[in-house]
Protein backbone atom coordinates (compact mmCIF):
# COMPACT_ATOMS: atom_id res chain seq x y z
CA UNK A 1 0.00 0.00 0.00
CA UNK A 2 1.37 3.59 -1.07
CA UNK A 3 1.09 6.17 1.48
CA UNK A 4 0.98 10.06 0.66
CA UNK A 5 1.22 12.57 3.36
CA UNK A 6 0.31 15.81 2.41
CA UNK A 7 1.91 18.34 5.66
CA UNK A 8 0.62 21.91 5.75
CA UNK A 9 1.87 24.05 8.04
CA UNK A 10 3.14 27.89 6.73
CA UNK A 11 6.21 28.36 9.10
CA UNK A 12 7.33 24.48 10.34
CA UNK A 13 10.35 25.23 11.13
CA UNK A 14 10.15 28.19 12.76
CA UNK A 15 6.36 28.42 14.06
CA UNK A 16 6.45 24.86 15.10
CA UNK A 17 7.09 22.34 17.94
CA UNK A 18 4.57 19.35 17.30
CA UNK A 19 4.32 19.61 13.19
CA UNK A 20 7.94 19.99 13.34
CA UNK A 21 8.61 16.66 15.32
CA UNK A 22 5.66 14.53 13.60
CA UNK A 23 7.13 15.84 10.16
CA UNK A 24 10.95 14.45 11.37
CA UNK A 25 9.06 11.33 12.58
CA UNK A 26 7.36 10.68 9.29
CA UNK A 27 10.41 11.53 6.98
CA UNK A 28 12.53 8.99 9.08
CA UNK A 29 10.05 6.76 7.12
CA UNK A 30 11.29 5.89 3.54
CA UNK A 31 8.37 4.05 2.39
CA UNK A 32 5.87 7.25 3.47
CA UNK A 33 5.80 9.78 0.88
CA UNK A 34 5.76 13.42 2.36
CA UNK A 35 4.45 16.79 0.07
CA UNK A 36 5.02 19.87 2.20
CA UNK A 37 2.91 22.05 0.79
CA UNK A 38 4.48 25.47 1.83
CA UNK A 39 7.60 23.81 0.98
CA UNK A 40 7.24 23.18 -2.31
CA UNK A 41 4.85 25.96 -3.12
CA UNK A 42 5.58 29.18 -1.68
CA UNK A 43 4.21 31.24 -3.76
CA UNK A 44 0.63 29.31 -3.88
CA UNK A 45 0.99 28.28 -7.64
CA UNK A 46 0.66 24.43 -7.17
CA UNK A 47 1.55 21.77 -9.39
CA UNK A 48 -1.85 20.49 -10.76
CA UNK A 49 -0.47 17.87 -12.54
CA UNK A 50 1.79 16.86 -10.02
CA UNK A 51 -0.09 16.32 -7.16
CA UNK A 52 -3.04 14.84 -9.45
CA UNK A 53 -0.38 12.11 -10.50
CA UNK A 54 0.88 11.63 -6.74
CA UNK A 55 -2.72 11.03 -5.49
CA UNK A 56 -2.96 8.46 -8.21
CA UNK A 57 -0.14 6.34 -7.00
CA UNK A 58 -1.37 6.31 -3.38
CA UNK A 59 -3.87 3.98 -1.34
CA UNK A 60 -3.54 6.25 1.65
CA UNK A 61 -4.14 9.99 2.01
CA UNK A 62 -3.31 11.57 5.07
CA UNK A 63 -3.80 15.39 5.32
CA UNK A 64 -1.58 16.82 8.32
CA UNK A 65 -2.16 19.91 9.75
CA UNK A 66 -2.60 22.29 12.81
CA UNK A 67 -6.32 23.59 13.41
CA UNK A 68 -6.36 27.17 12.33
CA UNK A 69 -9.91 28.60 12.98
CA UNK A 70 -11.00 25.32 12.82
CA UNK A 71 -10.28 24.39 9.73
CA UNK A 72 -6.91 23.93 7.99
CA UNK A 73 -4.15 26.51 6.83
CA UNK A 74 -4.81 28.36 3.70
CA UNK A 75 -2.73 26.60 1.44
CA UNK A 76 -4.25 23.43 1.86
CA UNK A 77 -7.78 24.54 1.22
CA UNK A 78 -6.33 25.89 -2.05
CA UNK A 79 -4.39 22.68 -2.63
CA UNK A 80 -8.01 21.11 -2.62
CA UNK A 81 -9.88 23.57 -4.71
CA UNK A 82 -7.04 23.60 -6.74
CA UNK A 83 -5.87 19.58 -7.03
CA UNK A 84 -9.70 18.27 -6.47
CA UNK A 85 -11.28 19.03 -9.69
CA UNK A 86 -14.07 17.68 -11.40
CA UNK A 87 -13.71 14.98 -14.08
CA UNK A 88 -10.82 13.98 -11.53
CA UNK A 89 -12.24 13.88 -7.92
CA UNK A 90 -15.84 14.02 -9.08
CA UNK A 91 -18.26 14.15 -11.14
CA UNK A 92 -19.52 11.34 -14.05
CA UNK A 93 -16.10 10.71 -15.47
CA UNK A 94 -14.18 12.01 -12.04
CA UNK A 95 -13.13 8.56 -9.94
CA UNK A 96 -9.48 8.65 -9.74
CA UNK A 97 -9.80 8.99 -5.92
CA UNK A 98 -12.72 5.83 -5.35
CA UNK A 99 -11.67 3.41 -2.73
CA UNK A 100 -8.63 5.53 -1.26
CA UNK A 101 -8.29 6.39 2.21
CA UNK A 102 -8.47 9.93 3.84
CA UNK A 103 -6.80 10.06 7.20
CA UNK A 104 -6.79 13.66 9.25
CA UNK A 105 -3.86 14.04 11.42
CA UNK A 106 -4.29 17.26 13.33
CA UNK A 107 -2.50 19.14 15.74
CA UNK A 108 -4.83 21.29 18.05
CA UNK A 109 -3.90 24.39 20.37
CA UNK A 110 -7.08 24.39 22.26
CA UNK A 111 -7.73 22.06 25.27
CA UNK A 112 -10.11 18.79 25.09
CA UNK A 113 -12.99 19.83 27.25
CA UNK A 114 -13.16 23.41 25.09
CA UNK A 115 -14.53 21.52 22.06
CA UNK A 116 -17.74 20.90 23.46
CA UNK A 117 -20.93 22.66 24.28
CA UNK A 118 -20.19 24.38 27.01
CA UNK A 119 -16.65 24.74 26.22
CA UNK A 120 -15.52 27.97 24.28
CA UNK A 121 -14.88 26.30 21.45
CA UNK A 122 -19.11 25.26 21.44
CA UNK A 123 -18.44 22.27 19.12
CA UNK A 124 -17.05 18.98 19.05
CA UNK A 125 -14.24 18.50 16.88
CA UNK A 126 -15.73 16.07 15.01
CA UNK A 127 -18.28 18.60 13.72
CA UNK A 128 -15.67 21.13 12.40
CA UNK A 129 -14.56 18.17 10.48
CA UNK A 130 -18.14 17.53 8.30
CA UNK A 131 -16.11 19.15 5.22
CA UNK A 132 -13.63 16.98 4.80
CA UNK A 133 -15.92 14.36 5.56
CA UNK A 134 -18.66 15.14 3.26
CA UNK A 135 -15.08 15.79 0.62
CA UNK A 136 -14.15 11.95 1.15
CA UNK A 137 -18.30 11.31 0.59
CA UNK A 138 -18.55 13.10 -2.83
CA UNK A 139 -15.23 11.71 -4.24
CA UNK A 140 -15.69 8.32 -2.97
CA UNK A 141 -12.85 7.84 -0.92
CA UNK A 142 -12.92 5.74 2.62
CA UNK A 143 -12.91 8.34 5.46
CA UNK A 144 -11.46 7.19 8.67
CA UNK A 145 -13.88 8.53 11.31
CA UNK A 146 -11.37 7.30 14.08
CA UNK A 147 -8.89 10.11 12.99
CA UNK A 148 -5.90 11.09 14.82
CA UNK A 149 -5.87 14.47 16.70
CA UNK A 150 -3.90 16.11 19.62
CA UNK A 151 -5.12 18.90 21.88
CA UNK A 152 -2.43 21.44 23.73
CA UNK A 153 -0.60 21.61 20.79
CA UNK A 154 0.12 25.65 20.71
CA UNK A 155 2.98 27.61 20.14
CA UNK A 156 2.65 31.47 21.10
CA UNK A 157 4.91 32.99 23.95
CA UNK A 158 3.26 33.70 26.93
CA UNK A 159 0.00 31.32 27.24
CA UNK A 160 1.68 28.39 25.45
CA UNK A 161 1.76 25.07 27.12
CA UNK A 162 5.16 24.13 28.76
CA UNK A 163 7.56 22.98 25.66
CA UNK A 164 8.42 20.01 27.10
CA UNK A 165 4.80 18.78 27.56
CA UNK A 166 4.21 19.69 23.53
CA UNK A 167 6.75 17.86 22.77
CA UNK A 168 5.94 14.62 24.64
CA UNK A 169 2.12 14.85 22.85
CA UNK A 170 3.99 15.38 19.64
CA UNK A 171 5.66 12.25 19.85
CA UNK A 172 2.50 10.52 20.89
CA UNK A 173 0.94 11.74 18.49
CA UNK A 174 3.47 10.57 15.65
CA UNK A 175 3.63 7.73 17.41
CA UNK A 176 0.23 6.51 16.68
CA UNK A 177 0.15 8.09 13.17
CA UNK A 178 3.62 6.03 12.29
CA UNK A 179 1.90 2.93 13.68
CA UNK A 180 -1.61 3.57 12.18
CA UNK A 181 -0.02 4.04 8.24
CA UNK A 182 2.33 1.00 9.11
CA UNK A 183 -0.43 -1.22 9.73
CA UNK A 184 -2.21 -0.05 6.36
CA UNK A 185 0.75 -0.15 4.10
CA UNK A 186 0.67 -3.92 5.32
CA UNK A 187 -3.20 -3.75 3.96
CA UNK A 188 -4.61 -5.96 6.72
CA UNK A 189 -6.45 -3.09 8.18
CA UNK A 190 -7.34 -2.00 4.60
CA UNK A 191 -8.94 -5.23 4.19
CA UNK A 192 -10.62 -5.17 7.70
CA UNK A 193 -12.26 -1.43 7.04
CA UNK A 194 -13.38 -2.90 3.15
CA UNK A 195 -15.53 -5.36 5.38
CA UNK A 196 -16.40 -3.38 7.96
CA UNK A 197 -18.44 -1.21 4.72
CA UNK A 198 -20.06 -3.77 3.07
CA UNK A 199 -23.28 -2.94 2.70
CA UNK A 200 -25.86 -5.04 5.18
CA UNK A 201 -28.87 -7.80 4.34
CA UNK A 202 -31.91 -8.13 6.03
CA UNK A 203 -32.83 -12.22 6.65
CA UNK A 204 -36.63 -12.12 6.85
CA UNK A 205 -37.72 -15.67 7.63
CA UNK A 206 -41.32 -16.72 7.81
CA UNK A 207 -41.76 -20.12 9.40
CA UNK A 208 -44.94 -22.71 10.20
CA UNK A 209 -43.79 -24.03 13.73
CA UNK A 210 -45.41 -27.25 14.28
CA UNK A 211 -45.10 -26.70 18.60
CA UNK A 212 -43.26 -23.73 20.48
CA UNK A 213 -41.30 -25.17 22.92
CA UNK A 214 -39.04 -27.50 21.01
CA UNK A 215 -38.79 -25.19 18.42
CA UNK A 216 -37.56 -23.21 20.83
CA UNK A 217 -35.41 -25.30 22.58
CA UNK A 218 -33.39 -27.73 19.59
CA UNK A 219 -33.48 -24.72 17.11
CA UNK A 220 -34.59 -21.00 18.32
CA UNK A 221 -31.85 -20.64 21.13
CA UNK A 222 -28.78 -22.25 20.07
CA UNK A 223 -29.04 -20.50 16.34
CA UNK A 224 -29.17 -17.08 18.50
CA UNK A 225 -26.18 -17.74 20.04
CA UNK A 226 -24.55 -18.60 17.04
CA UNK A 227 -26.20 -15.81 15.20
CA UNK A 228 -24.94 -12.79 18.44
CA UNK A 229 -21.62 -14.38 18.17
CA UNK A 230 -21.17 -13.32 14.09
CA UNK A 231 -22.42 -9.63 15.29
CA UNK A 232 -26.20 -10.49 13.76
CA UNK A 233 -28.96 -7.73 15.17
CA UNK A 234 -32.20 -9.30 15.76
CA UNK A 235 -34.37 -6.90 15.01
CA UNK A 236 -37.75 -8.93 15.28
CA UNK A 237 -38.93 -12.70 16.57
CA UNK A 238 -42.74 -12.95 17.40
CA UNK A 239 -45.63 -15.16 16.41
CA UNK A 240 -47.63 -11.82 16.84
CA UNK A 241 -47.40 -10.26 13.21
CA UNK A 242 -50.19 -7.68 12.54
CA UNK A 243 -51.50 -8.65 8.76
CA UNK A 244 -52.56 -5.54 7.59
CA UNK A 245 -53.30 -6.49 3.55
CA UNK A 246 -53.55 -10.15 2.41
CA UNK A 247 -52.38 -13.47 3.78
CA UNK A 248 -50.31 -14.46 6.04
CA UNK A 249 -50.35 -17.96 7.19
CA UNK A 250 -46.79 -18.46 8.78
CA UNK A 251 -46.60 -19.23 12.93
CA UNK A 252 -43.07 -17.31 13.30
CA UNK A 253 -41.57 -14.42 11.97
CA UNK A 254 -37.88 -13.54 12.34
CA UNK A 255 -36.03 -10.18 11.20
CA UNK A 256 -32.55 -9.99 11.23
CA UNK A 257 -29.42 -7.50 9.82
CA UNK A 258 -26.65 -9.55 8.78
CA UNK A 259 -23.18 -7.61 8.40
CA UNK A 260 -23.16 -8.41 4.94
CA UNK A 261 -24.45 -11.16 2.29
CA UNK A 262 -21.02 -13.12 2.23
CA UNK A 263 -21.77 -12.90 6.18
CA UNK A 264 -25.41 -14.24 5.65
CA UNK A 265 -23.41 -16.99 3.00
CA UNK A 266 -20.96 -17.90 5.84
CA UNK A 267 -23.92 -18.87 8.34
CA UNK A 268 -26.12 -20.34 5.85
CA UNK A 269 -23.36 -23.02 4.78
CA UNK A 270 -21.59 -23.35 7.90
CA UNK A 271 -21.23 -26.33 9.29
CA UNK A 272 -22.43 -25.50 13.14
CA UNK A 273 -25.88 -24.03 11.25
CA UNK A 274 -25.97 -27.23 9.20
CA UNK A 275 -27.83 -29.66 11.81
CA UNK A 276 -29.65 -26.81 12.74
CA UNK A 277 -30.69 -26.26 9.64
CA UNK A 278 -31.84 -29.79 9.13
CA UNK A 279 -34.09 -30.59 12.06
CA UNK A 280 -35.71 -27.01 11.56
CA UNK A 281 -36.72 -28.55 7.75
CA UNK A 282 -37.28 -31.58 8.73
CA UNK A 283 -38.94 -31.85 12.14
CA UNK A 284 -39.70 -28.61 13.87
CA UNK A 285 -41.97 -27.15 11.03
CA UNK A 286 -44.19 -27.57 8.43
CA UNK A 287 -42.14 -25.33 6.10
CA UNK A 288 -41.98 -21.82 5.36
CA UNK A 289 -40.25 -18.88 3.25
CA UNK A 290 -36.27 -17.14 3.41
CA UNK A 291 -35.92 -14.56 1.78
CA UNK A 292 -32.77 -11.64 1.40
CA UNK A 293 -33.49 -8.28 1.01
CA UNK A 294 -30.53 -5.82 0.65
CA UNK A 295 -30.17 -2.45 2.11
CA UNK A 296 -31.81 0.35 0.55
CA UNK A 297 -29.02 2.33 -1.19
CA UNK A 298 -30.62 6.27 -1.69
CA UNK A 299 -28.01 6.76 -4.31
CA UNK A 300 -29.00 3.42 -6.90
CA UNK A 301 -32.66 6.11 -7.68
Amino acid sequence: MNTLVIFAHPDVENGSIGNKIILDELNKNKDIKVRELYKLYPDFNIDVEAEQAALREADVVVFQFPFFWYSCPALLKKWMDDVLLYGFAYGSTGKELRGKELLLSVTIGGAADSYKPDGYNTFLVEDFILPFKQTANLTEMLFNDDFIYSHGMINIPGIDYPRQTTQAIAYKHADKLITELKARMSGDVIQKEFEAKKAPVYFLGQVDVKEFEPYMSQYGMPVVGQLMERGVEILSATADTQIKEGEWPNTWDVLFKFPSQDDFDDFWDSEAYAPFKKIRREELTHGGNVVIMPAFDPDSL
